[in-house]
This record gives C-alpha cells, sequence and structure tokens, in this order.
C-alpha cells in the first residue's frame, strides 16, 4: 500500500528549452511533491505532461512525450 510507478519515455527528461534539459531531478521533485499531496495516478500523470509543456515554452518538441502512474493508495 502506498506505491507508485511512473514510467515514461526518453522525451520527458530530455525535452530541451534554450540547451537547458527537463531532467531526471525536476520529474522526481514534481513526482515526489505530487505523491505526498496525495494526488491520484491521472493526476500525477496530467502534472507531468503540464509541466513539461510549460517547461518547453515556445521550443519544438523533440521526441514524443510517454508517460505511465500507477499509483496504490494508502487506504
Amino acid at each position: 500500500p502506498g506505491g507508485s510507478l511512473v514510467l515514461f519515455s526518453d522525451g520527458v527528461v530530455e525535452a530541451a528549452h534554450d540547451g537547458v534539459m527537463y531532467g531526471d531531478d525536476r520529474l522526481l521533485d514534481l513526482v515526489r511533491d505530487r505523491v505526498g499531496a496525495g494526488d491520484t495516478a491521472d493526476a500525477i500523470a496530467d502534472a507531468i505532461i503540464r509541466d513539461v509543456a510549460t517547461f518547453l515554452s515556445t521550443s519544438k518538441r523533440g521526441d514524443d512525450t510517454t508517460v505511465v502512474v500507477l499509483r496504490r493508495p494508502l487506504c
């Protein structure tokens, strides 16, 4: 109980804007925050997709953005 699994394509962490990649640390921080807030799997996946899109701003996507989140609540 309480476990989470986040699967993602390299297009998430390798998304780049002005030569800076989104990165593993940013993704990990976001997931930790969302899990800590008790978000559902859908909400976590949506938050990741939105944050990558916000990070990219006007930059073109260089690759696909695929996210799968499985979450088992504490209940």
